[in-house]
């Protein structure tokens, strides 16, 4: 059974999934203009993280399931962990570094991202618009 979640949350996820995407894209990029642009998209980036956290707050449905929101948290809170260890690990500056150690720092993160976004799917009335996560 899904959450009927209100649209503000649901609103706050695809800003939120639409931010990763565009994170992910900067990325992969090689143009020397991606570094300022990996800057500005990860500010922007973890301000969508801090909005979904506040609208599962303020979710009416949500609330009334402790244990989901929990559970919600849980996974948002392992996402931003490892998005900050990546970051952290690679600040934009670095990342013509070692190319093959900042693409396999970056999938390290799709996992925990994958719990996440699979977990959304699974128990709310949200869907992605798209996937958005790299094979290699």
């Amino acid at each position: 059974m899904h959450i009927e979640i209100t649209s503000a949350l649901q609103s706050a996820l695809q800003a939120f999934s639409d931010a990763e995407r565009d994170l992910i894209a900067i990325g992969k990029r090689t143009d020397p203009e991606r570094k300022f642009d990996l800057v500005q998209h990860r500010r922007k980036f973890v301000e969508q993280m801090g909005l979904v956290s506040q609208m599962i707050d303020r979710d009416g449905a949500l609330q009334r399931r402790p244990e989901m929101v929990m559970e919600m948290n849980s996974r948002l809170s392992a996402f931003r962990f490892a998005i900050g260890q990546h970051q952290a690990s690679w600040p934009a500056v670095r990342i013509d570094d070692d190319a093959a150690a900042y693409a396999e720092s970056a999938r390290g993160t799709y996992a925990k991202a994958d719990r996440f976004w699979d977990w959304c799917s699974e128990n709310l009335t949200f869907e992605r618009h798209s996937a958005i996560f790299p094979s290699s």
